[in-house]
């Protein structure tokens, strides 16, 4: 496995959110399923939003996928029941572009009514207005450390490690 720590990445956007001043925090997360990934993005949020004394709303938690369409179609879910939160933290960058523009579609405008927040730094997020605040996963060098991994397998060599953790960084940026 080659990742970088999921559940404090996710913890750390939270808290940035909460620091920043908000208190209603939405959550788009790209799977309902139960994978480990998806388990320690939610647990980093919901142990962020408890330390901040902040209650967990799962009326604000919503389920999608990484594409634009589906961070779209549930932050328009979210402004369709009139939930407006102060901020949505979208666990994918495209997903994250498509509720900017739900939120924009629903004459508001981003960051000033809602604060946006992606995940992965994709090259997407630095060129959309505005600018994608996002989690910087460092993700040519997770290909290269899993391919370094395939190699050895393929040669027979043992893998010293099997799991491999990157670091992460918070990217701040206009949304």
């Amino acid at each position: 496995t080659v990742c970088t720590n999921n559940e404090d990445a996710t913890y750390n956007m939270t808290k940035y959110l909460i620091d920043k001043g908000h208190k209603e925090i939405a959550l788009i997360m790209t799977s309902e399923a139960d994978t480990i990934l998806e388990s320690e993005r939610r647990t980093g949020y919901e142990r962020a939003l408890t330390e901040s004394n902040i209650s967990i709303n799962p009326d604000i938690i919503k389920y999608g996928n990484t594409d634009y369409n589906s961070g779209y179609k549930a932050m328009m879910d979210l402004l369709d029941k009139n939930i407006k939160p102060d901020a949505v933290f979208v666990t994918g960058d495209e997903a994250a572009i498509g509720a900017i523009n739900a939120i924009f579609d629903k004459g508001y405008k981003v960051p000033e009514d809602i604060s946006v927040a992606g995940f992965n730094n994709s090259k997407l997020s630095k060129i959309y207005r505005p600018k994608l605040t996002t989690v910087g996963q460092p993700l040519y060098d997770m290909g290269a450390v899993a391919m370094r991994m395939v190699i050895k397998i393929i040669n027979g060599d043992a893998l010293e490690e099997k799991k491999f953790v990157l670091p992460y960084e918070i990217v701040e940026r206009e949304s």
